[in-house]
């Protein structure tokens, strides 16, 4: 996967702990040791956001997997529509959630 540069995100940019090119940097190392990141988005009625989210993910990311927690919007169309794999979780919140994600991905690195 090609990486695209990316500087600024509009959820983090006032985050003095959240660094885009930390990020970057991360990858490289990652990339040159040929080890796959899994990026995990947990949603449950975020169509407003999740497309935004899964655009500032795909450079960094091998695979992206969205759970889903039950959405009644179209955060599952959405996410699908990017080329997102999409599951549902079993509805008992978010650490089974991540549970499910762990399952699933094939990542050697898993990020939440």
């Amino acid at each position: 996967m090609e990486k695209e540069s990316t500087t600024t995100c509009p959820y983090f940019k006032d985050d003095p702990w959240f660094q885009i090119r930390d990020i970057e940097e991360k990858y490289e190392e990652y990339e040159k040791r040929n080890l796959k990141i899994s990026i995990v988005i947990p949603t449950r009625n975020e169509e407003k956001s999740v497309g935004d989210i899964i655009d500032y993910s795909l450079p960094f990311a091998d695979e992206l997997l969205v759970v889903d927690g039950h959405s009644t919007d179209r955060s599952c169309d959405i996410a699908r529509e990017k080329g997102c794999k999409v599951v549902k979780d079993n509805g008992k919140g978010k650490g089974d959630a991540l549970r499910i994600a762990i399952a699933t991905v094939t990542g050697d690195i898993i990020v939440f």
